[in-house]
């Protein structure tokens, strides 16, 4: 298969790379939202693992007022940290583009 030419430039030949959609820095900041993002729905995810098993081990109201109210606790810590994955997950994707290896033209490879 041939590579097409630049019609930019007429000499150049556009080959396939993938990018960032956004700007490196706001990659940078996803990369940054989405790591502990991470660590956080994996934090909640135990507590709420512990808690309900305490639950099951609580004997009176006041255990059970106490626990219901760390699970509250930690799915609010899941569902935030889940909520921020998502957005570091959306600055940090990629595309597709054919960029002229000559003059550096750009055009989306879809």
């Amino acid at each position: 298969m041939t590579k097409p030419t630049c019609k930019v430039c007429d000499k150049g030949t556009l080959q396939q790379k993938t990018v960032f959609r956004l700007g490196g820095i706001i990659a940078t900041i996803g990369f940054i939202l989405l790591i502990p993002s991470f660590l956080g729905m994996l934090f909640g995810g135990l507590m709420m693992l512990s808690t309900f098993s305490a639950g099951y081990l609580a004997t009176t109201a006041d255990a059970a007022g106490v626990i219901g109210a760390l699970g509250s606790s930690s799915l609010c810590v899941f569902i935030s940290s889940f909520v921020g994955g998502l957005l570091g997950w959306l600055l940090i994707l990629r595309k597709k583009i054919l960029q002229c290896n000559n003059c550096g033209a750009t055009v989306a490879a879809s």
